[in-house]
């Protein structure tokens, strides 16, 4: 039985070093994800800074804020795992 068939990546069957790599690619890409929300939240938020929520007081912007900690939590986690990866500290 090989490591697909066991449930493992596509890149257990990859030698050390390019497994390293590629995975790193991929934290890379989820951090890339992680500022692009974090670019778009930070559009949406100032564009609805005047624009009021008709059930509540309080602009519309405030629904989009967690956007931005959202985007920049997943971007931070993304290039710890790139680098935990390029340092040889993960699996």
């Amino acid at each position: 039985m090989n490591a697909l068939e066991r449930g493992a990546s596509v890149t257990a069957l990859l030698p050390a070093g390019a497994r390293a790599g590629v995975d790193a690619l991929m934290a890379l890409a989820v951090a890339l994800f992680g500022a692009l929300v974090t670019a778009h939240g930070w559009t949406l938020v100032k564009r609805n800074l005047e624009l009021e929520a008709t059930t509540v007081p309080v602009p519309m912007a405030v629904l989009y804020a967690p956007l931005l900690v959202a985007g920049a939590v997943t971007c931070v986690q993304g290039l710890g795992e790139a680098l935990g990866h390029l340092r040889g500290r993960r699996r």
